[in-house]
């Protein structure tokens, strides 16, 4: 599915990410999505859903994820030379 902003008719990228617990719960996000919000930080969303459980709420966080979190890697990748 397709989003875009109403206002100038450009193209919207957006990624969800829920939790069950409250507004700054910390959630997983891959290297991928975190270089598209990068890339495309002029049109890129993150939606953050959160206490999806009981009464499930939302906020928004706009162009590069990193200038809003905290980062911490928690998986490497394992190659032979």
């Amino acid at each position: 599915m397709q989003s875009f902003t109403v206002e100038r008719e450009e193209e919207l990228f957006i990624e969800v990410k829920t939790t069950n617990r409250g507004k700054y719960q910390p959630f997983y996000i891959t290297d991928n999505e975190l270089a598209y919000s990068l890339q495309w930080n002029q049109q890129y969303c993150l939606y953050r859903v959160y206490d999806f459980k009981n009464e499930a709420r939302l906020f928004r966080l706009q162009g590069a994820v990193e200038q809003y979190v905290h980062l911490q890697a928690k998986n490497y990748k394992a190659s032979f030379n």
